[in-house]
This record gives structure tokens, C-alpha cells and sequence, in this order.
């Protein structure tokens, strides 16, 4: 339940900044024109987001109107109204969700303008109230000031210009009904009641014209309904059976969920007593590996005591002559041992080189007298050195020979690439019909061209005379220029 808890006004007819306490219910008590209806309105006003019906119990000529409140009209001759110019009126209603156990404020800031241009802006926040949310020093805030206060408070806060929309914002807030909503302004209605009837009919039923047709048809449907009724209640009848078979079948699945349960019970006591078995094993091996424990402790002294001694022996020998002689002899054995077997692996390597050189030797039937030899194995280490050394001085020998073959045969190659892409010049001219001429004649055609072309300024053709004779089937004359 949302419950008012407290209420502001602040410029709203003869209320400047008057706050008010409500506790529970609440009974205004006054004589005519002390703002009983003042403030009645003012709830009215914010509940309904304008929608409103302002009271006519005071006693006035004069019709309420929202400009009238701010402005305090009084229809007194001479004081007309006890606010001029611009007026700022605030309406604000604390109220308490004890589902949320939270405090809210609903509200409406307006602003009154010296012209009467009138400007409200509905609002929403979580919290209280306070006059420092709604003045600044003696001064009521404007409307971006005091959005800004409010939006500060709380960021979730909501503001609202048009009336439609706060009322359908306030309504999801109350959590009201819009049938509910629409009959606050008549709930509200201060007016002496002298004929009920008319009471009713001008405040609490809608100013709506009776439709029989509408009464008939809502008439037919009660009778359907009552008959639906009963099918419902023989429908209840027949749950009410099925309700009370799943009850039982509920308490029969709870005996065999108790039966399950004492099931799991004897196996866990089971396993309680397995577990405690487990554990007086564990306490017995642990036993156990306590004097394995303190068997090892005594097992690493002895190594220790030993490895003590080891130590001692050693520095013994150190100090002995004979034992460090010994030593250096043995490591020196261990180096000639892997001299000796790199150069096993030297002489292998290089003994698999030669029969494979010797081998080639055979193929180019080079060296006959000392392959035969080699394949004999009657050589020794004088035969093997003065053989190479005249292998050696024959293969540089040959060596020079090729190569110099090697350069004049390059040379000749290289006179025939020449002299073929010089004839394969002569028969590109001879297939343009072009004149082939020595190198000297080639240079000084070039020369001609190169000289006419800087001269002119434009390329000029420089062909010899005998260029310009035809050369016929019979020619006898040969003209040499």
C-alpha cells in the first residue's frame, strides 16, 4: 500500500511554503475560505495530472483555475490577486510504498508567465522533501534548476510536460487502475449534499445516457454467466476430487521419499563406520612410516658419516705424490685415447677419399703402374708420397693445357656469335632492301645525319648515289662513286 505521508505548497493560492505532516487518516476542520478546498484541489491537481474538477464549496463568485491559484485571486476590491508578473507554484506529494519500504515524490513545478503563459512539468523521484530541492535562498527555483536538483538526487528521476503523459505515468507508479483514476475527481468533490441523487449522478456515475438494447444484452449475458457458473462449480466439484487423489498421491511419493531417505541414512551410517575403519588404518600405517621415517634419518647420518669419510680418504690422497702421478697419467692416457680415435676416423675418411680417387684413375685410365699398385697394396709411405707428389704436378699440367683450350675454343665461340649476328644484320637490311656498307661508311652516314639534324632542325634522310640507281636484269654498267 503507497499511503501520503506529506505535502508542499508553494505559491498555490494563500499557501506561500506551507509544509504538511499526514499521519493515517486526516480531518481538515475550518470556517469558509481557510484553504480546506485549497488544498484538496492541489491533490487533485497532481493525482489526476490536471485532469481536474476544482471544488466550488467556498463561497466565491469567481471559478477556480490553475492561473487563479498561483496568482491568489482574493476578489477583493482594490487587491485583485496577491501575486503579479511571473509566479513559480509547486505542488509536491511525499508518499510511502511500504512494499519497497521506500520513500517517493509525485509533483508538478508550474510556471507562470506575466502574459499568463502557464508551463507545467509533471516529476517523479525517490526521497523526501526538502526546501532545498525546491527554493535557492529565499527564491523558487526555475525549471532547469530544479531538474537539475532533482536529476541530481536521484538519476532515475522522471519529468513530464504533457498532461496525457503524467497521467499514465502516475497512474503505473500508483499502481491505480485507469477506471479507478478517472473517479478521483469526483471522490474529492466538497460540495454540501442536498439531494442525493443528484450527487450521484453528477459526481459518482459517468454523464452517460441509459442504452436498453445495451441493459438487455447485459441482462442475456448475466443469465449466461449463471449458467456458466454452475459448470464451473461442477467443474470445482470434479478438481476438488482430482485435487484430493494428487494429495494422496502426494503423501504416498513423501512415504516413499521417506522411505529413500532412511535408505540413504543406513547407507551413510554404513559408510560413516567404513570411513572410521579407514581411519584407524591410516593412524596404524602412519605408525609405520614414523619408524620408516626415523630408519631413513638413521640410513642419511650413516651416508653422511660415510660420505665424511670419503672426504677425508680423498684429501689423503691429494696430498700423496704417487696418487697425484697416477692421476695426471691416467687422464693423460684418456686424451692420447681420443687422439687416437679422431685420427682412426681421419685415416678412415681419408683412406675412403683415395680408392675413390683411385678408382676414378682406373676409369680414365690415368696412372696404370700406381693403381695397379694401390689395388695390390704393395706401396708404402715413400711410394704413396712421390706418386702424389707427380700426380699432383701432372693433373696442374693438364689443368693449364685445358684451360687454354678451354679459352681458345670461348674465343672462337664467341668470333662466330659476333660474325652471326653481323650477317643476321646484312639479311635484315637485304630484307628491307636496305644497303650494307663497311663500318667506316656505316659511321659516317651517322655523322651526316647528326650534323643536318642540328643544322635544320628536322631529320634529313642521307643515303650514297648508289642508292638511287636501279638495278635491272641487264646490268652492264657499274657506277663507282
Amino acid at each position: 500500500m503507497k499511503k501520503i505521508t506529506k505535502m508542499k505548497l508553494i505559491n498555490w493560492h494563500q499557501f506561500h511554503n506551507q509544509t504538511i505532516d499526514i499521519t493515517d487518516n486526516v480531518m481538515l476542520t475550518g470556517e469558509n475560505g481557510t484553504g480546506k478546498s485549497t488544498i484538496l484541489d492541489a491533490i487533485q491537481f497532481v493525482l489526476t495530472a490536471g485532469k481536474v474538477k476544482f471544488n466550488s464549496a467556498a463561497n466565491d463568485s469567481a471559478k477556480r483555475s490553475i492561473k487563479t491559484y498561483m496568482r491568489a485571486k482574493l476578489g477583493v476590491e482594490g487587491k485583485e490577486v496577491l501575486r503579479t508578473g511571473a509566479v513559480i507554484s509547486v505542488i509536491a506529494l511525499e508518499y510511502f510504498d511500504e512494499k519497497s519500504g521506500k520513500s517517493n515524490v509525485l509533483g508538478v513545478h508550474l510556471t507562470l508567465s506575466e502574459s499568463d503563459y502557464l508551463r507545467k512539468l509533471f516529476f517523479n523521484y525517490q526521497g523526501t522533501i526538502s526546501d532545498d530541492y525546491f527554493f535557492n535562498a529565499r527564491h523558487v527555483k526555475e525549471r532547469v534548476n530544479f531538474r537539475k536538483t532533482i536529476q541530481q538526487i536521484d538519476s532515475n528521476a522522471s519529468f513530464v510536460e504533457k498532461e496525457d503523459e503524467a497521467r499514465e505515468l502516475f497512474r503505473r507508479i500508483m499502481g491505480v487502475d485507469k477506471k479507478y483514476a478517472d473517479l478521483i475527481p469526483r471522490a474529492l468533490a466538497f460540495k454540501p449534499l442536498s439531494k442525493v441523487d443528484e450527487f450521484i449522478f453528477e459526481f459518482i456515475l459517468k454523464e452517460e445516457s441509459i442504452d436498453i438494447p445495451v441493459l438487455s444484452d447485459n441482462i442475456r449475458n448475466y443469465r449466461l454467466l449463471e449458467n456458466k457458473l454452475k459448470e464451473v462449480e461442477e467443474k470445482i466439484a470434479a478438481l476438488t476430487h482430482i485435487d484430493e487423489t494428487y494429495n494422496s498421491f502426494i503423501q504416498a511419493k513423501e512415504d516413499i521419499k521417506t522411505s529413500k531417505d532412511l535408505t540413504i541414512y543406513y547407507q551413510i551410517k554404513q559408510t560413516q563406520d567404513t570411513l572410521n575403519q579407514i581411519h584407524k588404518n591410516i593412524t596404524i600405517h602412519t605408525s609405520e612410516i614414523e619408524a620408516i621415517s626415523n630408519q631413513l634419518l638413521t640410513l642419511e647420518q650413516q651416508r653422511t658419516d660415510l660420505s665424511n669419510q670419503q672426504h677425508h680418504y680423498q684429501s689423503l690422497l691429494d696430498g700423496n705424490a704417487d696418487y697425484q702421478q697416477m692421476k695426471e697419467l691416467k687422464n693423460e692416457l684418456e686424451r692420447s685415447k681420443m687422439t687416437l680415435t679422431q685420427k682412426e676416423k681421419a685415416y678412415q675418411s681419408f683412406m675412403k677419399e683415395f680408392h675413390q680417387e683411385i678408382e676414378i684413375y682406373k676409369k680414365l685410365r690415368l696412372f696404370a703402374p700406381f693403381v695397379e699398385k694401390v689395388q695390390e697394396a704393395s706401396y708404402d709411405t715413400s711410394l704413396l708420397r712421390t706418386s702424389f707428389n707427380t700426380i699432383t704436378q701432372e693433373l696442374l699440367s693438364r689443368n693449364d693445357q685445358l684451360q687454354k683450350e678451354l679459352s681458345k675454343i670461348e674465343y672462337d665461340l664467341d668470333k662466330q656469335r659476333s660474325d652471326e649476328q653481323a650477317l643476321k644484320a646484312i639479311h635484315a637490311r637485304l630484307k628491307q632492301h636496305r644497303f650494307s656498307y663497311k663500318p667506316e661508311m656505316e659511321r659516317l652516314l651517322k655523322i651526316l645525319k647528326e650534323e643536318l639534324l642540328a643544322h635544320y632542325g628536322k631529320p634529313i634522310e642521307v643515303r650514297p648515289v648508289c642508292e638511287y640507281f636501279y638495278l635491272g636484269q641487264e646490268l652492264s654498267t657499274v657506277i663507282v662513286l
